[in-house]
């Protein structure tokens, strides 16, 4: 199949619109040379649109969007010329702006999570290198307590009123969140990156996953029998100071599968995946906590992982993002990989509801969004976001339009996507 060949295409589109929807399941011979703007204009002619109507249309072919001739892109993707292509249309994007919000927190903004509020407002829980988790409604901060002489390195929300933050000092703390913390309990285990999950298999029992320095996995699992001591001993005084009365839950299980530091978790519906310094990426059954499967990243240590529908984005220490596809048989299921950073990539995070964007932030201060089928082509970048000589560290998606960005400068940035 080349560029004298013919290739039979079928057309499809997720477009709601019922007028640009007509051409779905469309089926014609193309010539194998014809490029973006030849099926524009076939795909004009197709829906009719008058002249004053015409649309800009991008292809998609297996993942891929259509940049050079199509006979090409379907020998690089090995379709025979019998095949019938499947080609997705969809509305040419306009160039991402955004407009800027920068709220100062006075200290390096280590980890960062969000919760998009009812209103389409944002809360934002970040830890600090100081030892300070701070909660912020849009831009003001509403609560803020010291809870570690040392680095707080990874928060998550696990429901609208409780929190999980994990210290550099080997501790998981689960918080309720009022307008003065409340903790809740303390999981023993020297935790350099948490995880929560709420189970969809029981009801009102939660897990969480919390990495530690020797490369371990430690899984917590509360119980209804532990939630009602909770209730009881809730209203216990005690000393602020104090986490002598506090309950201190120690693992259900632990995993072991990295050789050295776990720098981040995540949870996809039954999964869980964690990074290391060891360069590896492993996928883990998230009810059994048994090992499926093991990715090398070509032994360059992983900073950040973020998993959509089994595709896993690890950030590393060589500035690249890599993009491996879990869903393949493949030994080295690696979809992608890009330079995205001139230093260390520290951050990664995929955009929600919009499957081909993962954003990257890190220590070259830059943060970024890119469009994996486009081989990782950049749809949104803010260079020097954190200052000329600051770090990106952080991200956090806020719904599909807000990202938040924590770097060395203090600042927690507040990107909308327009």
């Amino acid at each position: 199949m080349d560029g004298n060949s013919e290739v039979r295409v079928r057309f499809t589109t997720r477009l709601e619109d019922e007028k640009l929807a007509v051409g779905s399941g469309v089926e014609l011979v193309v010539p194998g040379s014809v490029k973006r703007k030849g099926l524009n204009e076939i795909m004009i002619q197709i829906l009719g649109l008058e002249e004053d109507h015409r649309e800009n249309f991008e292809f998609v072919v297996h993942g891929s969007l259509l940049r050079g001739e199509l006979g090409k892109l379907c020998v690089q993707k090995g379709f025979s010329v019998e095949k019938t292509v499947e080609v997705e249309y969809s509305l040419r994007g306009k160039p991402v702006r955004a407009e800027e919000e920068a709220i100062d927190l006075d200290d390096w903004v280590c980890c960062v999570d969000s919760l998009k509020t009812d209103d389409g407002g944002c809360i934002f829980a970040c830890g600090t290198y100081s030892g300070n988790l701070k909660i912020m409604e849009g831009s003001a901060v509403v609560s803020e307590t010291r809870i570690s002489e040392r680095a707080v390195k990874s928060v998550s929300w696990t429901s609208r009123s409780r929190l999980v933050a994990a210290g550099a000092d080997g501790f998981l703390r689960n918080f309720e969140v009022t307008k003065s913390f409340k903790l809740r309990q303390v999981l023993i285990g020297s935790c350099a990156g948490v995880e929560p999950f709420e189970s969809t298999v029981s009801v009102g029992k939660d897990r969480i996953a919390g990495g530690t320095s020797t490369g371990s996995l430690v899984i917590f699992e509360t119980s209804r029998e532990s939630n009602e001591l909770l209730s009881e001993i809730r209203n216990v005084k005690r000393p602020r100071s104090s986490y002598e009365d506090v309950i201190r839950a120690v693992p259900s299980r632990e995993l072991e599968g990295h050789s050295l530091n776990v720098t981040s978790l995540a949870y996809d519906s039954d999964k869980l995946f964690s990074g290391a310094w060891d360069g590896m990426v492993i996928e883990w059954e998230a009810e059994t906590a048994q090992r499926v499967r093991t990715i090398p990243t070509t032994m360059k240590a992983v900073t950040s992982v973020s998993v959509s529908s089994q595709l896993v984005a690890a950030s590393c220490t060589d500035g690249a993002l890599r993009i491996l596809d879990f869903r393949s048989d493949s030994s080295t299921p690696v979809m992608s990989v890009r330079r995205a950073h001139r230093a260390v990539a520290n951050s990664t995070k995929w955009r929600p509801d919009h499957e081909y964007e993962v954003a990257s932030t890190g220590s070259d201060s830059a943060v970024r969004v890119w469009d994996i089928r486009a081989n990782l082509g950049v749809t949104f970048k803010r260079t020097e976001a954190h200052g000329v000589d600051g770090r990106g560290l952080c991200l956090s998606w806020c719904g599909e339009s807000k990202l938040a960005s924590g770097g060395s400068d203090g600042v927690l940035r507040v990107f909308t996507l327009v």
